[in-house]
């Protein structure tokens, strides 16, 4: 009894062999099998949904990067960037405290590394924003400051969660001789 079977698919991404088996998929070598006709429309939604995800962006160092949390653990937090693209953000190096954090939560960072993994920073990301913040000549904005150390040339304060040197000079409105 040699019964005809209709193969649904690309026939180029799938071989036809004999099988006693029960089973109506088998997958072999990264190919599915199958003589049911539902699997072509599976094969479409399969092909659509890598077409819907975003491409690969060649990330650089510098560059600002989004993402949602994905996992925190004692060591590291893990970015997700989507299309199955991850950073790894340092606890320690950024001086985090992870209950300030929950997975879900979209974040920025700032690319740092893209060696053999790709790393990132929350605190560079802040620093850099900051910075290219206070730099614009038409930036009118008073930013509140905690000193957190007095040096022989000025303070160091503590802007945004940001260590920043300020000069004694512009410790106030008059000329301070011993700051």
């Amino acid at each position: 009894m040699n019964e005809q079977k209709t193969i649904y698919g690309n026939s180029d991404d799938i071989s036809i062999f004999e099988s006693n088996s029960n089973e109506e998929i088998i997958l072999e070598n990264g190919k599915l099998l199958s003589n049911e006709s539902y699997v072509e429309e599976l094969l479409k939604l399969y092909d659509e949904s890598f077409s819907r995800l975003p491409k690969n962006p060649v990330l650089e160092i510098g560059q600002s990067i989004k993402g949602e949390i994905a996992q925190i653990n004692k060591e590291s937090i893990l970015l997700d960037l989507g299309s199955k693209e991850f950073a790894y953000i340092s606890i320690e190096k950024d001086r985090l405290d992870p209950e300030n954090y929950s997975i879900g939560q979209e974040i920025e960072a700032l690319v740092t590394n893209t060696d053999n993994y790709l790393r990132a920073s929350i605190l560079e990301h802040v620093k850099t924003s900051l910075y290219n913040e206070m730099k614009d000549a038409d930036n009118k904005k008073v930013y509140d400051a905690k000193v957190l150390n007095l040096t022989e040339n000025g303070y160091i304060l503590d802007i945004e969660g940001v260590d920043v040197f300020m000069p004694g000079s512009l410790g106030g409105i008059n000329k301070l001789l011993n700051f």
